[in-house]
């Protein structure tokens, strides 16, 4: 997550998010849900844009007063889930450990600023 948030910046693209993510996770046994996204933080609370954790294909430019989660899902084996019952609790298909961590950046001027403890 520390990769991915150090690659941010005004006029970078929403892929260098997963690409740090990839580059930090390359040859490890771990790897990224690609399910699970990161989200904007505006008029209402999950807005655009999309934070794709695991895809490079992502489009757009982060600008600068943008706000938005960085929340990758690590997991030590199959990267795919299924709900549980109470419509919120994740587990992975293999029943391996997973992890998830967030911040809430705001792009501005001078690169990052990181709003959550």
């Amino acid at each position: 997550m520390e990769a991915a948030i150090a690659a941010c910046g005004q006029g970078m693209s929403f892929s260098v998010i997963p690409s740090a993510i990839r580059c930090v996770l390359e040859g490890t046994p771990f790897r990224v849900s690609p399910n699970i996204t990161g989200h904007g933080v505006g008029e209402y609370f999950h807005a655009p844009p999309v934070i794709c954790h695991a895809s490079s294909a992502e489009s757009g430019v982060m600008q600068n007063g943008m706000t938005f989660t960085v929340e990758p899902i690590i997991t030590t084996g199959w990267p795919y889930h299924r709900t549980l019952s109470d419509k919120w609790t994740l587990v992975t298909l293999d029943h391996g450990r997973a992890a998830q961590f967030e911040h809430t950046i705001l792009i501005t001027d001078d690169g990052v600023d990181i709003l959550t403890a």
